[in-house]
């Protein structure tokens, strides 16, 4: 069942959560004991899920959900009960990040700021204009430095 009860986040995971729940269901696909093809096909997907590129490619994602699916329903005969809850809840939280990620893909094609401009928006109203003599630095960039971790501006001015 695509859309469940849980509610969707209003953003996709972030890079780092969504590697840990793809992790965690690439764990749990692998110590099942299910068919050797969902196994071989797990682990293609989320090698594909784990580059900065595909973290939030939406049919990867879909995929791994239907092989989790696929295995919550055989636990449902096979398994104990904490193994089953175990299947439902990560089922579910994958479940839950498709529909976010499927709702955000919808946004952009409706609203289609392919640059994002508002995205800092709020950093800037909070920093304010530059006093005078106050030496700012401005990182330009793409998804990529968007994941850098960059000093904060309390680091910058103790060096």
């Amino acid at each position: 069942m695509l859309f469940s009860r849980v509610p969707p986040p209003t953003v996709p995971l972030s890079f780092v959560e969504a590697q840990k729940l793809y992790e965690e269901t690439l764990g749990t696909v692998l110590n099942s004991k299910e068919v050797a093809s969902d196994h071989e096909k797990a682990v293609f997907l989320v090698s594909r899920l784990r580059s900065a590129r595909g973290w939030n490619y939406t049919p990867d994602v879909y995929e791994l959900l239907q092989i989790v699916r696929s295995q919550e329903r055989r636990a449902i005969s096979t398994s104990t009960p904490q193994l089953q809850k175990g299947s439902h809840l990560l089922a579910e939280r994958l479940d839950a990040h498709l529909q976010s990620l499927l709702v955000f893909v919808e946004q952009r094609i409706r609203n289609p700021d392919r640059n994002s401009l508002p995205r800092y928006a709020e950093a800037n109203r909070r920093i304010g204009p530059p006093v005078p003599g106050e030496r700012r630095v401005v990182f330009l960039g793409d998804s990529i430095t968007a994941l850098w971790k960059l000093p904060t501006t309390s680091q910058v001015s103790a060096l």
